[in-house]
């Protein structure tokens, strides 16, 4: 059995009522993406919202997927997000797995970024995310469970020693730019590995490679 890769996790899964501290509700809804892409699990989402994605066609430049879809997928870096949006009501933050597409079946991304229509955090509200963030990092590095990468001015990163169940390398980030009004926070299923990734982590199914070859759904 693979060793558990952040402790305190379970902690973070704890129901949090909406009009919460901004850090609450984080913990909560990055605490969902992280089981999921630890555990290579169906994304906890008991208690939210389901809300449509803001849906546009796209092309996906990447061999063998270099080809116009024809259907729709969400623009965010060029990454397929057909699964879905979910918040807390009148939550500060929503979560939304993207899936993209591997010979395997997909691989799987899970954000938490300030909600549609609500303020940005400002730098008060920002500092306990980022302190929880380093506590857990902090935690789960002493004890050999995972590394820290290099940090970048505005985002903090850890990659977990071991890979999750379906073969994929982790990485779990948050960046927050005030500058630019942006936050995120992210539990990625990483590229590298071949065999990475299957169904999606929605528990909907994964993105079929020759479906998306056809330009079919």
């Amino acid at each position: 059995m693979r060793r558990a890769i952040i402790p305190a996790l379970a902690a973070l899964l704890a129901a949090t009522p909406a009009g919460a501290a901004p850090v609450d509700e984080w913990r909560d809804l990055h605490g969902r993406c992280v089981e999921a892409v630890r555990r290579g699990t169906a994304l906890d989402t008991e208690g939210l919202e389901e809300r449509p994605p803001t849906l546009i066609a796209d092309v996906v430049p990447e061999p063998p997927f270099g080809v116009r879809l024809e259907y729709d997928v969400l623009r965010t870096s060029q990454r397929l997000a057909p699964r879905g949006i979910w918040a807390r009501r009148d939550g500060r933050f929503e979560m939304q797995l993207l899936d993209y597409p591997t010979r395997a079946g997909s691989r799987s991304i899970c954000e938490v970024s300030v909600a549609r229509g609500a303020p940005p955090l400002t730098r008060a509200e920002a500092a306990p995310i980022l302190d929880a963030f380093r506590d857990l990092r902090r935690e789960a590095v002493a004890e050999g469970r995972a590394t820290v990468e290099d940090d970048g001015h505005d985002r903090l990163r850890t990659e977990p020693a071991d890979p999750n169940p379906r073969g994929c390398p982790v990485i779990v980030s948050v960046t927050f730019t005030p500058g630019e009004d942006f936050f995120r926070s992210s539990a990625a299923e990483g590229p590298g590995a071949p065999d990475c990734g299957g169904v999606s982590l929605s528990g909907s199914g994964g993105l079929n490679p020759a479906q998306v070859l056809n330009g079919a759904e």
